[in-house]
């Protein structure tokens, strides 16, 4: 499969944004809380918060 992504730092927070052949972009967040990660979704406005892998999620949702 393909897979291209980008890094970037928003405060102290890693954040890791990924184009998976073949799957949604996706975006890992990595912080110290759970509220900090809410505050960063909720200031994006990002869709659904997932906490497995990306590609575990989409191999669950799909049923394969």
């Amino acid at each position: 499969f393909f897979r291209q992504g980008w890094e970037y730092l928003l405060d102290d927070c890693p954040i890791f944004v990924e184009d998976i052949e073949n799957l949604p972009y996706s975006i890992e967040v990595i912080a110290k809380s759970r509220k900090k990660i809410d505050q960063l979704f909720a200031m994006v406005g990002a869709g659904e918060i997932i906490e497995k892998s990306v590609p575990l999620f989409f191999k669950s949702y799909h049923g394969l």
